[in-house]
């Protein structure tokens, strides 16, 4: 019966997080389409090889092919990866063995759902694959069972994920350690292990070295042209796809035109939010170096890019829900020790203020977070 209501309440949790975004992919087909969200997808060939490229490539050929709408086409797609993952992460919470503590590392605006459900410009993001691929190996770890089909697709994942934004690149050591803790289980063997991990540090780097050598391209008509000739419009091609023509974006100078007091007092003060519940765990975990390495290869790797871009809540989510994941799979494969419960009413006031104030996608915080977001989503369809 617990276990039901259990099921029950992150079930409803997370379909209510899940309305926002999905509500938003329907605001943006009736918009035709949104320079960020559908924009970093379609990034193509057409001024020639360039980074993101492939994906772009890849949802044009696939709507030529179905005679799908572009738009509508790269919408279904980004619906179906996000339901995987908030199926992924369901399934995952309704699985963990201490229930307490995911609800402590749920309970942070940084947390994937919630940072995605209060963000609008910074939710649909290529970040779907990265979680994808995490929450894979984590799941893998919690069900405790041996075999190479999670896996595997969590690496097929974590490729298509370097290939969609090469900073994903940083988020490789982050994967290493979730597949060493599954072989640490018993679930893989010493020999899967380094196939699936020198697959996935072949592909980092090629993909890492394809987006040094093609990291811009010359003009943006050539770039805009196959998605005109598709029935797009040219604000598709304002945002994302904008960023990668050579000279047309100062991109060290939009960083320093952002970091204000305000600015940068609003991202400490939710900085320090989003990271309280990691800081709890030393309390409650009996192996705190081990928690420290991982706080480390979570989010020391992803620091130089606050100095080149100005999605410092997007990388923040990111670093977070990794290390999260990473946690939870360490108390569920018994390689971290919980030697202590969280305080109930520390997380209830923790999830509190974490869905009604929420980091901005770039730096600064969003004080209406997305308790406010849901509701107004459903009022609109109502």
């Amino acid at each position: 019966m617990i276990v039901n209501i259990r099921a029950l309440l992150m079930s409803l949790s997370a379909l209510l997080l899940c309305a926002p975004v999905i509500a938003w992919s329907r605001f943006d087909y009736v918009n035709g389409g949104h320079g960020w969200r559908q924009g970093d997808w379609l990034v193509n060939f057409g001024a020639g090889p360039v980074r993101r490229g492939l994906i772009g490539e890849f949802l044009i050929f696939l709507s030529d092919t179905s005679g799908v709408n572009l738009l509508v086409t790269t919408l279904i797609v980004q619906v179906i990866i996000f339901s995987a993952v908030a199926f992924v992460l369901w399934r995952i919470a309704i699985r963990h063995p201490a229930p307490a503590l995911l609800l402590l590392l749920v309970a942070s605006p940084a947390f994937f759902l919630i940072f995605f459900a209060a963000n609008p410009m910074g939710s649909m993001r290529k970040e779907l694959f990265g979680v994808l691929a995490m929450g894979l190996l984590t799941l893998c770890g919690i069900r405790g069972k041996q075999g190479l089909f999670l896996p595997i697709l969590a690496i097929i994942a974590y490729t298509i994920w370097c290939i969609g934004n090469i900073l994903h690149l940083f988020m490789l050591p982050a994967v290493l350690a979730s597949l060493h803790l599954l072989h640490a289980q018993g679930i893989l063997s010493r020999a899967a292990v380094r196939w699936l991990a020198g697959v996935s540090i072949a592909m980092a780097l090629f993909w890492f070295a394809f987006a040094l050598r093609y990291n811009e391209i010359s003009n943006l008509a050539d770039i805009c042209a196959p998605l005109l000739a598709r029935g797009l419009d040219m604000e598709i091609c304002n945002h994302a796809i904008r960023w990668l023509v050579s000279g047309e974006i100062d991109h060290f100078g939009q960083v320093l035109q952002r970091l204000t007091f305000m600015s940068l007092v609003e991202y400490g003060a939710l900085a320090l939010l989003c990271l309280a519940p990691l800081v709890i765990c030393f309390s409650l975990i009996a192996e705190r170096r081990y928690l420290m390495f991982v706080f480390a290869i979570c989010f020391i790797p992803l620091l130089p890019l606050y100095a080149t871009a100005t999605d410092w809540g997007r990388w923040l989510c990111l670093s977070y829900t990794m290390n999260a994941l990473l946690l939870l799979h360490g108390t569920a494969s018994g390689r971290l020790t919980l030697i202590r419960q969280p305080n109930t009413y520390l997380v209830t006031a923790l999830l509190c203020a974490s869905l009604l104030l929420t980091p901005e996608h770039s730096i600064g915080w969003k004080p209406d977070g997305a308790l406010v977001t849901i509701v107004e989503t459903i009022g609109v369809f109502l």
